[in-house]
């Protein structure tokens, strides 16, 4: 089967803010990992087998719950307070 996606390379040199989403998705910071030249989406199947395999479940949901996060993170983001 040949491959569904085609990676390619770009570099954009942004002039003004932008807006990366729909009006009907909002992204959190639990959607994507971000430094200075990068941002990376989360896949929240590889995160979870990640997680699974290296036993760090709880380890990664325990502070969640505690922020008032649960397994349904986009809707109660809004209860952290975070931006």
């Amino acid at each position: 089967m040949n491959n569904l996606y085609e990676t390619k390379q770009s570099r954009l040199t942004v002039k003004s803010p932008i807006h990366i989403g729909s009006v009907d998705q909002k992204y959190t910071p639990f959607d994507y990992i971000y430094n200075e030249q990068y941002v990376y989406p989360v896949s929240e199947e590889r995160l979870s087998r990640l997680l699974s395999k290296e036993r760090l479940i709880d380890a990664y949901t325990t502070p969640l719950a505690g922020m008032g996060i649960d397994s349904d993170s986009k809707n109660s983001y809004s209860k952290t307070g975070l931006p």
